[in-house]
């Protein structure tokens, strides 16, 4: 599905039980390099564009981030 692009929009809960699941933020940002999506940090005001993995994220404080189809088509 994520291939054919019929997902716009994904979003997930980031923080300490991905320590016991043993996946990384790192983790997610490699498997999407190979698809067409966009990373986005969501605060309470907005999305804030996050270009590229930079370890300083990786804090497994809890955050929710969304993953967003480049040129697909949603409304908030």
């Amino acid at each position: 599905m994520l291939e054919s692009g019929r997902i716009n929009i994904i979003q997930f809960e980031y923080g300490g039980c991905n320590i016991d699941a043993g996946v990384l933020l790192k983790d997610i940002f490699t498997f999407f390099k190979s698809f067409d999506y966009a990373f986005y940090k969501i605060f309470p005001r907005g999305l804030r564009p996050v270009s590229k993995y930079d370890q300083r994220l990786e804090n497994f404080q809890y955050q929710n981030w969304a993953i967003i189809k480049n040129g697909g088509s949603f409304k908030f």
